[in-house]
């Protein structure tokens, strides 16, 4: 009978009461014997390690169309030292190119992934990911720092008449300005607090179906206390012009 080699979650789902290693189970209507469970590992980065079946190669290439394309046989091999990569590199090339019996001059008809070839191709697709994820908050800040300052500056102009009647009662430049920035700023907080809520049940959402993720504390704090920045920044201008209101003209404003 055929074998297989199993993880630890597939012999509990498939027995819950014990008995799983020689056992058999039925795999596109194929009977399999089980002949070992591997050792509970748990997840990484979210994905379960014990959730597998294993068979011997032959078994699986007769079973599942042949050995070709994602199927096909893979080797790891480690190099002594850093310094000796290329040597090992050179030397598994050929040994391949042996094997298969190919004639000098003739392309390779094998691949051979190093650690620096993983590294450019996941600078390449980082690298424009990071640009992406750097552009996309740096137009979204902008873009709400303009829309505070208009707000801001609707605002001064509302209460133009409030600004005048302050200024009466005593009221110093300092003081309407730190009242704007002090409104400006509040503003963009909040915005940031509910950017920081959505962002969070996303992630819940993300981690319940896709991959586990987590938001750091320190992380919620750094954006609230970014959009406030922004939105001092955002109502300088209108704080400003709402200081330099003359009383006598400001109280005249409908």
């Amino acid at each position: 009978m055929r074998v297989c080699f199993v993880g630890s979650d597939v012999a509990k789902k498939l027995f819950p009461q014990g008995g799983a290693l020689g056992g058999e189970i039925t795999i596109q209507g194929i009977p399999y014997r089980i002949i070992g469970i591997q050792v509970e590992k748990g997840t990484i980065f979210g994905q379960p390690q014990d959730n597998f079946v294993q068979f011997p190669i032959k078994t699986y290439g007769g079973n599942f169309g042949g050995l070709r394309g994602s199927r096909g046989i893979y080797f790891v091999v480690s190099a002594w030292d850093d310094k000796a990569l290329g040597d090992a590199v050179e030397e598994v090339r050929s040994l391949l190119r042996i094997k298969r019996k190919l004639a000098f001059g003739e392309k390779d008809n094998f691949g051979i992934l190093t650690p620096d070839a993983i590294s450019g191709f996941k600078d390449k697709i980082f690298g424009a990911i990071g640009t992406v994820i750097l552009m996309v908050p740096t137009i979204a800040l902008l873009v709400g720092a303009i829309v505070i300052m208009n707000i801001m500056l609707v605002a001064v102009t509302e209460r133009t008449k409030e600004i005048g009647i302050r200024k009466s009662l005593g009221a110093r430049q300092t003081d309407i300005l730190r009242q704007f920035l002090f409104e400006s700023g509040v503003l963009a907080a909040i915005g940031g607090v509910s950017g920081v809520v959505l962002a969070y049940l996303i992630g819940l959402v993300v981690s319940r179906f896709v991959i586990e993720t987590r938001m750091s504390i320190l992380a919620g704090l750094l954006a609230v206390l970014v959009s406030g920045g922004v939105g001092i920044l955002a109502g300088l201008f209108p704080a400003w012009k709402a200081a330099r209101l003359d009383p006598i003209e400001a109280m005249r404003a409908d």
